[in-house]
């Protein structure tokens, strides 16, 4: 697993739903070590994540197809046929031309979280 929680919301999203608490649950605790969790945004962050993420070798797009491939391993005959065209749609991404991964993206609805990624992904990889 790339993350756990990832994980989570794959099982969530193709067992049951996937849906907003709008009230508060829990305190979320940041520390100056912690390994992951919110970062500070703002034009040089954007800049930063626009640059590490469409330029540079990729390796949690790697490792989050890797987690879908053992995803559809896992659980493909509990799947419906539209989930697993669906999820090998996104593992294939890498390998399909610019204007097919455009495409696959638009076809499938694999969005990122956030319009910023989004944009940039219809229009830079």
């Amino acid at each position: 697993m790339v993350m756990h929680d990832w994980w989570l919301a794959l099982v969530a999203a193709a067992f049951g739903r996937i849906d907003c608490v709008p009230n508060q649950t829990l305190h979320y605790r940041q520390h100056g070590k912690n390994d992951t969790g919110a970062k500070a945004w703002g034009m040089q962050g954007a800049l930063t994540l626009l640059v590490s993420h469409f330029f540079k070798n990729d390796e949690v797009s790697l490792r989050t197809r890797a987690q879908a491939t053992e995803f559809l391993t896992t659980f493909k005959s509990e799947l419906s046929p539209q989930q697993q065209r669906t999820i090998a749609a996104f593992i294939e991404l890498p390998h399909r031309s610019y204007l097919v991964r455009k495409y696959l993206t638009l076809r499938y609805g694999l969005h990122y979280q956030g319009l910023l990624r989004n944009i940039g992904n219809l229009l830079l990889k």
